[in-house]
């Protein structure tokens, strides 16, 4: 799905490492060195398992891959001083620095392991994972029952660092948004920024123009059919709201009750509820 931010020469380990944030196992690599075609398949239900299948000719990996939303946040707007204040202030607590520490050694975890590894109240840990999932340093996922784990967002990490260099760089003044937005989305938009074409021949290039949508929406807010309509409408040059919020939903980047009255970005508390 993200082809068109993916080095081509990359080998299998620096794929999954850009989409994992974690190295693959040797043996795994390994293995897929005879195949003529190596297939990636992301999926945020695989949690901790690394499998692989092949057929001789084809070797697919499947592995655990965050939420779509995390990915179009990075052709977003820069990360703003105030924002990534806030970022920097919320790793100033020591107990949140152990959670995501933790969770860097390990990948993923139930709160009920973090509980025992830190030796800390429930009541405690639960407060600051979410505080660390609020803030977008982790994703939160449910299991069976009552269950949820949690793993750190390894793009998050990376957004919060790119803004972190361009301070470095003394480069404090916003990116215009036309440099922001990728060479490939250019030719979709019109000089206001607006979406011309739907849907698009390729299918890299409507999974872009989904990313740059996504990017108008707040995450962790709720949208009724018709404000996720105005926003569509704001966005684009046509009038077919219906087709764009269809995609958004069939391609995973925002989420619906079953009635359709209410829409959010993939990854908010309100997943875990539906």
């Amino acid at each position: 799905m993200f082809a068109h931010s993916l080095d081509e020469t990359a080998s299998l380990g620096e794929l999954f490492a850009t989409f994992t944030g974690r190295e693959l196992a040797t043996d795994l690599v390994t293995a897929s060195t005879t195949a003529s075609k190596i297939i990636l398949v992301p999926s945020w239900h695989t949690g901790r398992q690394v499998t692989y299948w092949e057929d001789g000719a084809s070797f697919r990996l499947f592995f655990s891959e965050p939420p779509n939303y995390d990915v179009a946040a990075l052709h977003a707007t820069p990360v703003t001083r105030s924002e990534l204040r806030a970022r920097l202030d919320a790793l100033g607590d020591e107990t949140h620095l152990r959670i995501v520490e933790l969770l860097i050694q390990q990948n993923e975890m139930s709160a009920q392991e973090i509980i025992a590894a830190l030796e800390l109240s429930q009541s405690s840990v639960s407060r600051h994972l979410k505080q660390l999932v609020s803030l977008g340093y982790l994703y939160e996922r449910r299991r069976e029952g009552a269950s949820k784990t949690y793993r750190p967002s390894s793009f998050f990490f990376a957004r919060t660092a790119q803004a972190l260099l361009r301070l470095a760089a003394g480069n404090t003044q916003a990116t215009s948004e036309e440099a922001t937005r990728p060479k490939e989305l250019r030719r979709f938009l019109d000089k206001h920024g607006k979406l011309v074409l739907w849907p698009p021949a390729r299918q890299r290039d409507k999974v872009l123009l989904l990313e740059y949508l996504t990017g108008f929406f707040e995450f962790g807010r709720v949208y009724s059919e018709n404000e996720v309509n105005q926003i569509l409408l704001q966005q684009c040059t046509f009038k077919d709201t219906a087709a764009l919020r269809r995609a958004l939903y069939e391609y995973r980047f925002i989420n619906r009750t079953r009635d359709g009255s209410r829409y959010w970005l993939i990854g908010s508390d309100l997943d875990s509820e539906e």
